[in-house]
């Protein structure tokens, strides 16, 4: 991945990688994966295809990146709820 995920993002910075991780969302809840091309996601998302390789490498790349939003967001939800065990 391009995008170094340890660093917090500028505005802009993140502003990009929310539109291009909804896009991809949106459209994971419509088609298949294997049908999805890079000329999609920056048409839905109104990026040019520089700015997407600008952050990612390829398609795989920003569903990876997805994946460890999501899991972030799953790890922070779930923190606060589980009780820790007493030895």
């Amino acid at each position: 991945m391009k995008y170094d995920l340890s660093k917090k993002p500028t505005r802009g910075a993140q502003r990009t990688l929310t539109a291009f991780f909804k896009t991809m969302l949106g459209l994971l809840s419509k088609k298949a994966f294997e049908t999805i091309s890079v000329n999609e996601i920056c048409q839905v998302s109104n990026f040019p295809r520089a700015t997407f390789y600008n952050y990612f490498d390829d398609k795989y790349d920003l569903v990876d990146y997805c994946w460890h939003v999501l899991a972030a967001e799953i790890e922070v939800d779930r923190l606060p709820k589980l009780n820790p065990i007493k030895l």
